[in-house]
């Protein structure tokens, strides 16, 4: 990739992360919500099995 690729790759990034910053701006209004992640459903199962999720987790909620 050269130079002018690479600037014209920076731009359409920095462009689409403007226009979804912009967009968010209408979710500001209202009520915060809180999301929770549950791991003990059975579809998560085979994941929790092959991935070490809780221990790469450890106990905080990033």
């Amino acid at each position: 990739m050269n130079k002018n690729e690479r600037r014209e790759v920076k731009q359409e990034l920095w462009d689409l992360y403007c226009g979804i910053l912009f967009h968010l701006q209408t979710w500001q209004k209202g009520e915060e919500t809180a999301l929770i992640y549950r791991f003990d459903c059975p579809a998560y199962a085979p994941l929790l099995a092959r991935y070490p999720v809780e221990r790469a987790a450890g106990r905080g909620s990033a």
